[in-house]
């Protein structure tokens, strides 16, 4: 009976629980061109239902890293491709450029940093 009781006391209250939102945009695409139109980076903002997917225009492309965060009420705070860290209006952040410097930076940071495929390359924890 008790057992019954504790079920039934967390499912009535388990409606009220809720993941936090550090993970409802996500930034992609390409560094966006001028002279070419069809070459833009994107959000994708699943504060929508279905998910909401917005053209931007930044400088940052994402070759093969990418990371965002958003805050509790699925926000978006900064993202990174590894080489710099922009804040929500497409604006470097303090301190946020020249990240990994060495030959990786040299070689990739005009598309983005190229780490191999699989590869966790970058992470952003709240």
């Amino acid at each position: 009976m008790k057992t019954l009781l504790r079920i039934s006391v967390l499912l009535a209250f388990s409606g009220a629980l809720f993941g936090q939102k550090h993970d409802y945009i996500w930034t992609m695409g390409y560094g966006s061109n001028p002279f070419d139109t069809s070459f833009s980076g994107f959000n994708i903002d699943f504060n929508y239902k279905p998910p909401k997917i917005t053209k931007k225009y930044r400088d940052m492309d994402f070759y093969t890293l990418s990371a965002c965060i958003s805050n509790a009420d699925g926000q978006l705070q900064f993202y990174s491709n590894g080489c710099y860290i922009a804040n929500r209006n497409e604006q470097l952040m303090g301190n946020g450029d020249h990240l990994n410097p060495g030959p990786m930076y040299d070689s990739w940071c005009f598309d983005g940093n190229d780490y191999p495929a699989g590869m966790q390359g970058i992470l952003i924890l709240p």
